[in-house]
């Protein structure tokens, strides 16, 4: 398992935090561990730097989208991968990210009348209201 920590803590970091559509999650994705009897990963965050108040387990995969947070506040990451014998890894690199709406839709065209087969010169430009 010294192998598999080691492997842990420079190839299975927490590489990426992104909006999704629901309001309030953050998904993180990162490098899978290589080795044969790997059996799973486990996921603590918490709201401050190095203290993590909760912990799942992702199984085997190595993306997971964290839903329900409140909004607005900054979440600190860590992953520890485990093998069969139960034996844990050291922790990835800490990561943080902030738990927010997704973007707005971009505004969409409206339906009007279709210029004739030639023309030129007519432009429709959306305004917000």
């Amino acid at each position: 398992m010294k192998h598999l920590a080691t492997l842990l803590t420079a190839v299975v970091v927490v590489l990426g935090l992104a909006r999704t559509t629901q309001a309030d999650t953050i998904n993180l994705t990162w490098n899978p561990n290589t080795e044969i009897n790997l059996a799973g990963y486990v996921v603590s965050y918490g709201t401050a730097a190095n203290t993590y108040t909760s912990t799942f387990d992702s199984g085997n995969n190595t993306s997971q989208p964290l839903s329900n947070l409140v909004k607005g506040t900054k979440y600190y990451f860590v992953v520890k991968a485990y093998n069969t014998s139960g034996v844990f890894s050291g922790a990835s690199q800490e990561v943080s990210g902030i738990a927010s709406d997704p973007p707005p839709a971009p505004p969409s065209m409206p339906a009007g009348p279709t210029p004739a087969s030639g023309a030129t010169g007519v432009s429709v430009t959306p305004t917000l209201g």
